[in-house]
């Protein structure tokens, strides 16, 4: 059966199809990566990620590396744009009117429904989509609306911060309910399998949530910013070059002063920047560090920057930098 026919047919689903399903599913044998969560009395385990999403979204909200590299994965998914296409044309039109009902009703067009689907999947591994149902069938003209399996039909879809979900599984790993838990509201918002859709990418086996793969590669942004940090207080410290001023000299009679050296000192504080000096022969001006014998951590930076780079998955040329390999 060709997609098309099978997506038409999800909403024209017979009881006896319905049935058949049921007795050909087969439930998940073997045990699953099942961790407890923090808290909640709830009889149903529910499971946060192994990792800290939030780090994630600060990582992409502050540094132009990460924004950069998932911003172009997303726009490289859709360089092409997108199309519906099929041999059964009732079908592609069905679906294309369900689509346009549902962007009219939710106030979210289809291509930006896309959009936050594909950014989610890019920068979480993981995209939870929960189904918001009608209480009554849809009468449209030309669009026949009903639910399946003794449910509401579906009027929308709508895309959940992927740090705001957590999963209650079995202990074979059978996904038995979802939860919203969001800073200021007093319950979580319980959430049914069979109403939500949760699309993953680089899911372990036997764990519940996909794993992010910008992860890998934080520890090596920070560690870049660490350098350049410290390379920056480097140039600010050894920027200007230290100047030493002798007064006076070891003879007899042609000894400094301190009133003569205070008034040396006032006069270099009060000198213009690109002044000059004008001494008598008892006084000595010698440029210390200036023999080009600063530290140069200019490969120290390139070879972090490299390591970003690999980690992220995306060449130099994409930030503007200068290669001779054509790849």
């Amino acid at each position: 059966m060709a997609i098309k026919d099978l997506l038409l047919n999800l909403f024209t689903t017979t009881t006896e199809a319905q049935r058949d399903l049921e007795k050909t599913k087969i439930k998940r044998a073997g045990y699953a990566f099942v961790r407890s969560s923090s808290g909640g009395g709830s009889r149903a385990n529910f499971e946060s990620p192994e990792f800290d999403l939030d780090v994630v979204s600060a990582a992409y909200d502050t540094e132009a590396y990460v924004r950069q590299a998932i911003d172009k994965y997303v726009d490289l998914i859709f360089k092409a744009g997108w199309g519906l296409n099929g041999k059964n044309e009732k079908a592609v039109e069905y679906i294309k009117m369900r689509l346009a009902t549902m962007a009219e009703s939710t106030g979210v067009s289809t291509d930006t429904f896309l959009g936050e689907i594909t950014e989610s999947v890019v920068k979480y591994s993981n995209a939870f989509i929960i189904k918001a149902r009608l209480k009554e069938n849809l009468n449209i003209p030309g669009l026949k609306v009903s639910g399946i399996q003794g449910k509401d039909p579906i009027g929308g879809y709508f895309v959940l911060p992927a740090s705001t979900i957590q999963i209650a599984r079995d202990k074979n790993g059978n996904v038995t309910g979802y939860q919203q838990t969001v800073a200021g509201q007093n319950k979580p918002l319980k959430i049914k399998p069979e109403d939500m859709i949760h699309i993953y990418w680089k899911k372990p086996i036997g764990y519940a949530f996909g794993v992010p793969f910008i992860l890998s590669v934080l520890d090596d942004i920070r560690l870049l910013r660490e350098i350049e940090d410290n390379v920056s207080n480097l140039l600010y410290k050894h920027l200007h070059p230290l100047y030493k001023f002798i007064v006076g000299l070891q003879e007899s009679g042609k000894e400094s002063t301190p009133e003569e050296i205070e008034y040396v000192k006032q006069m270099i504080e009060e000198m213009p920047m690109d002044g000059t000096l004008v001494l008598p022969e008892r006084y000595d001006v010698e440029v210390v560090g200036a023999q080009g014998e600063a530290i140069d951590a200019s490969w120290a930076l390139r070879y972090f920057e490299q390591r970003v780079f690999t980690g992220l998955g995306v060449p130099e040329t994409v930030f503007g930098r200068a290669s001779t390999s054509n790849k």
